[in-house]
């Protein structure tokens, strides 16, 4: 198995009542010369976590972060006026949180980012994760 350290958190870059799959990420990237998606997890509008390429594979999300990061996407990101925002979901936001700690349970703790913390080209996932975290984390402690 790969050393991992980062989970990268994207949105796929679709309006926030688009659903897509992990299928229509694939073709979409497959069609960019990808072998195949280039994620790891993809959270659908409704929350079902699907999977995308092997964790045990080198994602093709955030260049010079492969190598050692897995890549989390959220379906959305894109309001109904066009503008990129964050539009996860309760559900998604929900199905994250166990894709996380889930993730954190069989590989330990991974330091969390947002794609937009490796790049300056990109604006995904579209909100300061660091800031998102934490926000979201109020039942810890309880």
């Amino acid at each position: 198995m790969r050393k991992l350290d980062t989970l990268i958190l994207h949105c796929t870059a679709t309006r926030f009542d688009h659903d897509v799959t992990i299928d229509d990420i694939r073709v979409w990237h497959v069609a960019r010369g990808w072998k195949r998606e280039g994620y790891h997890f993809l959270i659908r509008l409704d929350g079902t976590i699907e999977r995308g390429r092997p964790v045990d594979m080198i994602g093709a999300h955030a260049k010079g972060f492969n190598r050692t990061s897995l890549g989390l996407a959220y379906a959305g990101g894109i309001d109904k006026d066009g503008n990129a925002t964050n539009t996860m979901s309760r559900d998604q936001t929900d199905a994250m949180f166990v894709l996380i700690d889930s993730l954190a349970v069989v590989f330990g703790q991974l330091k969390l980012i947002g794609h937009n913390d490796v790049t300056d080209r990109k604006t995904c996932p579209n909100f300061d994760v660091s800031e998102w975290w934490s926000s979201q984390r109020f039942y810890e402690g309880e």
